[in-house]
């Protein structure tokens, strides 16, 4: 199994506003709850970045590149995150944690992708949706699912009010993509302040998206780095642009291919080798953006949200896939 190494990554060091923190978790809500706080709150000014072996410790610093452990940003970033969060396994929930962040929810525009039901794009957003925020963006490749967690919400009298919008996005195509990113810099509203890409795929058979790239790095890495791209002059008109890119501890299971993504067109395709290519090009992607644009007041965030079993990305996966994690 390869190994990632981004020793080769180069960081600013007055840009760095991007953090990778693992959380080891097994419920649903938990990761859900974290990906939450992640977004609304900000957690480069608030994690305890402390070893995993810590008591009640669920963050781990080895999950961050040599280069950024080793970096007086990172020992500046330590210092700034002094105060441990205040959540554990037993109240780490997405609706605690919203309720708790309410105001910082509040008019806000969000697009999220990947928010089908039975995934935790639409447990977030329906958490969310409860207060206030100004317009939510849901997007996903099938409107007719997508209409079902909208309607979810609208029935829900704490977010009934709350205007919510469907956008048709296929990552799997790329000249889809570019008309739904079209349509987004077509609406009225000036700025979208923050960007969700929560949609993404975990293994299974050899697959290409519709320009012949493998599916998984097509549609986990390029549609939402295509799309993140194309709606760039919206999110950099928000007063404070996010974007969270979720990415897996599964990133481990192998570095970016670069000399070949295609695993020579599928003649030595590994699916778990294939998932960790894509996780690792979110966070890679997520360092770019935070090195590039964080002088422009973007910060980017990737997180692993914890293994959750029996969601839409997984619901398939049996003991036979448990075994050949390890193969």
């Amino acid at each position: 199994m390869e190994k990632r190494n981004y020793d080769g990554v180069k960081l600013k060091q007055d840009h760095i506003k991007s953090v990778l923190v693992c959380i080891d978790v097994s419920s649903y809500l938990e990761g859900c709850a974290f990906l939450g706080w992640l977004l609304i709150v900000g957690i480069y000014k608030k994690v305890s970045l402390r070893e995993r072996n810590t008591s009640n410790s669920v963050y781990n610093t080895n999950c961050l590149p040599t280069t950024a452990r080793s970096s007086s940003t990172y020992h500046s970033l330590r210092t700034k995150m002094a105060s441990p969060l205040p959540y554990n396994r037993q109240n780490a929930l997405a609706s605690t944690i919203a309720v708790d962040n309410a105001s910082n929810i509040a008019g806000k525009i969000v697009i999220t992708t990947g928010v089908t039901q039975g995934g935790l794009g639409a447990t977030f957003v329906e958490e969310v949706a409860k207060h206030k925020p100004a317009l939510l963006i849901l997007a996903g490749r099938s409107p007719s699912k997508v209409q079902v967690t909208a309607d979810k919400i609208r029935s829900n009298p704490a977010s009934a009010n709350v205007e919510v919008r469907i956008l048709a996005l296929d990552l799997a195509s790329q000249k889809q993509i570019r008309e739904a990113a079209k349509e987004v810099l077509a609406y009225p509203e000036s700025n979208i302040d923050i960007l969700v890409n929560s949609a993404g795929t975990m293994a299974g058979p050899y697959r290409t998206t519709a320009e012949g790239i493998e599916s998984q790095f097509g549609c986990n890495h390029v549609g939402h780095f295509l799309f993140t791209n194309l709606i760039m002059s919206k999110l950099l008109a928000s007063k404070a642009p996010r974007v969270v890119n979720v990415a897996s501890d599964g990133h481990r299971f192998s570095g970016v291919r670069f000399e070949d993504a295609n695993f020579q067109n599928g003649k030595v395709y590994d699916q778990w080798e294939a998932y960790g290519q894509s996780k690792t090009a979110n966070i890679l992607f997520s360092y770019a953006l935070a090195e590039k644009l964080g002088p422009k007041g973007l910060r980017a965030y990737s997180l692993h949200p914890g293994v959750a079993l029996g969601t839409s990305l997984a619901e398939k996966f049996d003991d036979e896939d448990m075994k050949s994690v390890g193969t």
